[in-house]
């Protein structure tokens, strides 16, 4: 999610401070990497 914030604002909510002038259309975050797996993959994990 992309929030427009001062650099301190945006440190005290654990965000990531990408600039001034930013925008967020279109939104420069990169999606976050995921791996494909069965929930059994999953379980087996935290056993």
């Amino acid at each position: 999610m992309c929030e427009i914030f001062t650099e301190d604002h945006c440190g005290e909510h654990g965000g990531d401070y990408i600039g001034d002038n930013t925008t967020c259309n279109p939104n420069p975050c990169l999606p976050v990497a995921t791996q494909r797996s069965s929930w059994g993959q999953i379980k087996q994990v935290y056993r």
